[in-house]
């Protein structure tokens, strides 16, 4: 029902096996969040939702590249695996690393090393901008600068199903420039709004 009204559905954040992820992807879901994390890992006789993910062409895997939520050579396994169906993603609360310390209800999140982590010891989601992932992919993933802007643009809009209203410079979708030299060492948005 989710998925006929136009709802994009991803699967992540679960203890799901192999079998059950592909099964869930023949029903039409055909994302993950965010691959590697809280989700089963790949392992030989239990491949898990990672493996699926992996194995099925149709899945798209974000990931937030940052160094903390996966290494960057499973990053470049990754993007060697899923190729345009890798994106980078982040669930930053708070950009800039500004928030050294948070708490709501029984969420807690101390910055630490440049990375927000619980009281357990567990990652509490993002630092990072999507600037800092593109610059990340050029650097660590060693992709052109065309297709480090793709993975944080056209690839995320296609795979939530919105490619035919933003992620490309193109008449009717909104003027959101980005500006950046060669080596991608700096980016600067232009946001203008208009259709």
């Amino acid at each position: 029902m989710l998925l006929e009204s136009g709802i994009v559905i991803s699967a992540g954040h679960s203890t799901m096996t192999y079998k059950e992820a592909q099964y869930y992807f023949s029903k039409g879901i055909k994302l993950v969040t965010h691959l590697y994390n809280a989700m089963t890992q790949f392992g030989h006789r239990e491949p898990g939702l990672v493996g699926a993910t992996f194995e099925n062409e149709a899945v798209y895997a974000p990931i937030i590249l940052d160094g903390a939520h996966c290494d960057y050579a499973a990053a470049s396994v990754a993007y060697k695996l899923k190729k345009d169906k890798f994106f980078l993603i982040s669930d930053a609360a708070f950009l800039g690393r500004k928030v050294a310390n948070f708490k709501w209800d029984s969420f807690d999140a101390h910055l630490d090393n440049g990375f927000y982590g619980n009281e357990e010891g567990n990652l509490a989601g993002a630092s990072i901008s999507m600037e800092e992932a593109v610059q990340n992919a050029f650097n660590h993933l060693h992709v052109s600068a065309d297709e480090a802007i793709k993975m944080a643009t056209c690839r995320v809009a296609s795979a939530i199903n919105m490619e035919d209203h933003v992620g490309k410079i193109k008449s009717g979708f909104p003027a959101s420039f980005v500006t950046f030299n060669d080596n991608l060492s700096i980016i600067e948005t232009l946001n203008y709004n208009l259709i």
